[in-house]
Formats: structure tokens, C-alpha cells, sequence
């Protein structure tokens, strides 16, 4: 009499606790989910993916010909990375790997890449001599020798702020120089995603802006994901933005 009943309930209560462990699993990392677990949530899957293929890149370049030609070409985008010598690992290697690992050949070609070791004497850098360098950037940045006596007194009285701005200065100038329509100045501890140019970079330059484009005008482009869990307890979400990004020009 009481079977069917106690079939039904235990074929629901089964079903159900299949539904709460899939959802467990396939919302962990969901911080607007009644399943994020803060425990799991933010291991660096992707990003420590993405690591390895970025220093696969770089190692690549090892049996590459020192002297690589590079297309002669206005880019379309200049991209910057200022880097000084760090305390430990030199992220500026997969800095450069992922953003330019997967990039196709006319992708690479719309591309100019400026590194710019910031020392007046660029060995002091522990990425000075190393293949890569050679290889792919399509400028080594080095600063005049009109400019060398004053950051050598920046850098000897420790003057980090004066150098640092100048360094930003220096080194968007130097983009500003090829001709590309639109200037990307990129930190050295960045890890590009794959596939960021031709998916996250071509839909900010063909979204709508909030002014009329012009050489004259300077944005931004801030793309990042994090997620972080307040004081009070509730979780902050951050998503993928494209805000402020216009044409290239420099302040008059």
C-alpha cells in the first residue's frame, strides 16, 4: 500500500541530492550563487593554463634567428610595456608571451610592440640578453643621452615617483611616433587572455563611444575580472569592461 509512495520519495530525494551536487559543482564560482564557495572559487585555472602557454611561447623563441624582420607597416595599435628589474620572477616575459601567443600573422602585423627597459642601463635588467628579446618586440625603447644624466639622479636618489611618470611620458611619446591610430600602454605584470585581440580589443575599437573620435583625444581601456569578498561579507563582482577608449593623441 505504502510502496509506490516510498518509490516516489526516494527516486525525488535521489534526483534532488543529484541537483544540489550539480549545482554545486557548476556554480562554484558563480559569486551570485547560492553555491559559490569562496574556497574553490578563486583558484587560478585558467590564468595558471594561460601561464604555460605564455612561457611555451617564450621558450619558442630560443631557436628562432636572432635578427627577425617585423612587417613595415602603420600598426594599428601601438602597444607600451615599461618594466624595471623586480625582486624575484621578471613577469614582463609573460607580460609579452600572452600578448602575443595566438596572435595570427595579420594580426601580429597590425601590431607594434615597444618594450621599454626603464634603466639607464638597460643590463641592469635581468631580461637584458635573454632571446626573446630580440625576437619579439619590434622596438627596444632605450632612453636619450639627454635625458640619462637626470633619471640616473632619479634612480640614485630613489626618486621613483618623478621616474615613473616620466617613464609613462617617454614611452607613450615613442608610441605616439608610429602612426597608429590607437595606443595600448600595458603594465608588466599583465596575463593576456587568448584571443584578446581579435575578440575583446576589436569589440572596444567598434563599440559605441560617448565623443567623436580624433587623434586629439586620450581614453582608457580597463579589462579585468575579480571577484572579492568585502568586509560585510558580500561578494563583489567585477566583469569585463571597455570604458573610454578613443583614437590616440596626446595632451596639448
Amino acid at each position: 500500500m505504502f510502496r509506490a509512495p516510498l518509490l516516489i520519495l526516494a527516486a525525488f530525494s535521489i534526483l534532488y541530492l543529484v541537483l544540489i551536487q550539480y549545482c554545486c559543482m557548476a556554480n562554484y564560482r558563480d559569486p551570485t550563487s547560492r553555491f559559490f564557495d569562496p574556497t574553490r572559487a578563486y583558484k587560478h585555472i585558467y590564468s595558471q593554463e594561460r601561464i604555460k602557454e605564455a612561457d611555451s611561447f617564450i621558450l619558442s623563441q630560443d631557436s628562432r634567428p636572432s635578427a627577425i624582420e617585423h612587417a613595415v607597416q602603420t600598426p594599428v595599435l601601438c602597444i607600451g610595456v615599461a618594466t624595471v628589474a623586480r625582486r624575484g620572477d621578471q613577469y614582463v616575459r609573460r607580460t609579452i608571451g600572452s600578448l602575443l601567443e595566438g596572435l595570427s600573422q595579420q594580426e601580429r602585423g597590425a601590431i607594434y610592440m615597444n618594450l621599454f627597459l626603464a634603466h639607464t642601463d638597460p643590463a641592469k635588467h635581468p631580461v637584458f640578453g635573454e632571446k626573446w628579446v630580440e625576437t619579439l618586440p619590434n622596438k627596444i625603447v632605450e632612453y636619450s643621452k639627454s635625458d640619462i644624466e637626470r633619471v640616473q639622479e632619479w634612480e640614485t636618489n630613489g626618486w621613483y615617483r618623478n621616474k615613473t611618470i616620466f617613464d609613462y611620458n617617454y614611452l607613450l611619446q615613442d608610441c605616439y611616433a608610429t602612426g597608429a591610430p590607437y595606443i595600448a600602454m600595458i603594465e608588466d605584470d599583465t596575463l593576456a587572455v587568448r584571443g584578446w585581440y581579435r575578440v575583446r580589443w576589436k569589440h572596444c575599437v567598434t563599440s559605441e563611444w560617448p565623443w567623436s573620435a580624433g587623434r586629439d583625444r586620450i581614453g582608457y581601456i580597463s579589462g579585468y575580472s575579480t571577484q572579492k569578498i568585502s568586509s560585510d561579507g558580500i561578494v563583489r563582482a567585477g566583469r569585463d569592461i571597455c570604458s573610454g577608449l578613443s583614437q590616440s593623441g596626446l595632451p596639448s
